[in-house]
């Protein structure tokens, strides 16, 4: 049975008495409910207004991450290009170029239906596959595979069991100098049926300090040296959340003596000593032998990118 119509009668208490009879509809099992939207295993899914630390609206000769948790895999000058509500751009010069995700801890979906979807300007696409039930040694396994219409590319959600074996979900492009453009929003959800279509707005703050988890942008910062030795000294970076690994560093500060007009110093090099501390910090080392300095300031420039990164 689809649903059950039942009434229920309230009694008013008062000095007369009056029924009220309501209508309630119980709905005996999860496939029959309505279409509701369902958890988005994919991070920062709205491409209309994404998580964008590095600041760019193009990422051209792109052979890395972009926008927060997403990578692009191209070659011969292909970019992704952000367009604010219409969402973003994807120049694809040659076959097999990517745009996609890694999913931390695929070994938790292993045996599950997944589901993926995409919005291409406004229309909806997706597809539904099974996890294997074990994690493969070898190739690459794919778990759901879309030839989307309106393109030659693919949707795509595989397993790279030759590199790192981590979980993928994105897009992938089947021929050359192909572009993709209105690409808005993604999703991988569990279950045989795609809910993109009742998802709400994502929740910009929310993601945000999801993606901080991964990689965090500190162009600007200024740190006071903490523990000064001969040879290194030691800043203490405070973080907004713990990341996923000890990061590495991405770009390179300054060292300057408390006086910061004409202070600069150089020849120092720069390195995560230490992984976060219970007091939500990482700890960065200047070295340089015989430095000199009894005090010491870091300051990471304003406009050249500086992140701590821990993606996968």
């Amino acid at each position: 049975m689809a649903e059950i119509n039942k009434t229920i009668q309230l009694k008013q208490t008062s000095n007369e008495d009056v029924i009220h009879y309501f209508p309630v509809t119980r709905w005996d099992s999860v496939e029959n409910k309505p279409s509701l939207s369902t958890n988005n295993i994919l991070h920062n899914w709205d491409f209309t207004n994404p998580v964008n630390s590095r600041g760019l609206t193009t990422y051209a000769n792109i052979y890395g991450y972009t926008i927060d948790r997403w990578a692009c895999f191209t070659t011969n000058n292909g970019s992704l290009q952000l367009n604010g509500v219409d969402g973003i751009t994807l120049n694809f010069p040659d076959a097999y170029n990517q745009f996609l995700q890694f999913i931390e801890n695929p070994h938790i979906y292993l045996g599950l239906t997944l589901t993926a979807s995409v919005d291409i300007g406004g229309n909806i696409y997706s597809v539904t596959g099974t996890m294997p039930n074990q994690m493969p040694t070898s190739g690459n396994v794919d778990v759901a595979n879309l030839n989307i219409p309106v393109t030659q590319s693919r949707l795509r959600v595989h397993i790279d069991s030759a590199n790192d074996g981590a979980l993928r979900c994105g897009i992938m492009g089947t021929a050359t100098n192909e572009v993709v453009g209105g690409v808005r929003r993604m999703k991988l959800e569990l279950g045989s049926v795609s809910t993109l279509a009742t998802d709400p707005p994502m929740d910009f703050g929310r993601e945000l300090a999801i993606c901080q988890r991964y990689q965090l942008d500190i162009r600007g910062r200024r740190v006071r040296a903490y523990l000064i030795y001969p040879d290194a000294i030691h800043f203490a970076l405070s973080l907004p959340t713990t990341l996923r690994i000890t990061p590495t560093l991405i770009g390179y500060p300054s060292v300057y003596t408390t006086n910061t007009i004409n202070g600069l110093q150089s020849g120092f090099s720069f390195n995560i000593s230490s992984p976060v501390n219970s007091a939500g910090q990482v700890v960065i080392t200047a070295s340089k032998t015989a430095h000199g300095l009894t005090d010491a300031m870091m300051i990471f420039d304003s406009v050249n990118l500086a992140m701590l990164d821990a993606n996968l």
